[in-house]
C-alpha cells in the first residue's frame, strides 16, 4: 500500500521561525517550481510547501483528470480528498500545526484548492485563488473567518468570470473574508494582480 506521504512530490522548505507557511499549487502544464517566485515576492521569510500535480493529460501535469465532457468530477473529488490527506500528513510531520497556513493556486491549482475547501475541513487560514472556479456541486466546509483572495480576468477564455463571482457569493454566504481583484486581461497573471495578492497577504499576516 502506498503511504500517504508518497502520493505527491513536493518541495518542502520549512524555516525555523513563526512566519506563515505558504502552500503552492501550479497551473496546468507547470510544476512545483512555477509559483515559487511569487511566494518569495509575498514573503522572503515564509516557509514553502510546493506540490506537484500527479495527473497528466496530453503530457501536461495537473491535479485532477479530464474526460470527454471536460473536468472529471469524480476524479476531482477523489484527488481533493487525497491531497488534503497528504497535506495534513505533511503538516503533522513537519510540526507546523501551530503556524499560519496560506494556500496560493493558479488555474488548475486554484481549482484543486477550491475542491479541498468543498470536501475537507479547514486546512488553511488563507487562500489565494488566481483564475479559479468551483466545479463540484458541493457547499464549502468551514469557511467562516477564512481569508480569501480571488482574482479573475474579465476576458478569461478558460474560466467564466460569472462562475468565479458565484463562488465569491458562496464565500460571502459562509462568512469568509473575501477580497476580489479583477482586470481586463485573459487567463494570465498580471503585475497588478500579484501586487494586490501581496497587499492581501500582508494584511492577513498582521491579523
Amino acid at each position: 500500500m502506498t503511504h500517504v506521504l508518497d502520493k505527491y512530490e513536493a518541495i518542502i522548505d520549512i524555516k525555523q521561525n513563526d512566519q506563515p507557511v505558504i502552500f503552492l499549487f501550479h497551473g496546468t502544464g507547470a510544476d512545483n517550481m512555477d509559483l515559487i517566485p511569487i511566494a518569495k515576492h509575498l514573503d522572503t521569510d515564509s516557509s514553502l510547501i510546493s506540490i506537484n500535480g500527479n495527473v497528466f493529460v496530453n503530457g501536461a501535469r495537473r491535479y485532477f483528470d479530464r474526460n470527454e465532457r471536460g473536468v472529471d468530477l469524480a476524479d476531482l473529488k477523489t484527488r481533493s480528498l487525497e491531497l488534503a490527506e497528504f497535506l495534513q500528513a505533511v503538516i503533522e510531520k513537519e510540526n507546523i500545526t501551530h503556524r499560519k497556513k496560506v494556500a496560493i493556486g493558479y488555474s488548475n491549482g486554484a481549482n484543486i484548492i477550491i475542491g479541498m475547501l468543498q470536501t475537507s475541513s479547514k486546512l488553511f487560514d488563507g487562500v489565494g485563488l488566481l483564475h479559479g472556479a468551483p466545479y463540484l456541486a458541493l457547499p464549502f466546509q468551514e469557511v467562516k473567518g477564512l481569508n480569501v483572495y480571488v482574482s479573475l480576468g474579465e476576458n478569461d477564455q478558460m474560466i467564466n468570470p460569472a462562475d468565479t463571482m458565484k463562488m465569491v457569493q458562496q464565500f460571502d454566504e459562509g462568512d469568509a473574508n473575501v477580497t476580489v481583484f479583477s482586470h481586463q486581461e485573459g487567463h494570465r497573471l498580471t503585475t497588478q494582480e500579484v501586487d494586490a495578492l501581496k497587499s492581501w497577504y500582508e494584511g492577513i499576516h498582521k491579523v
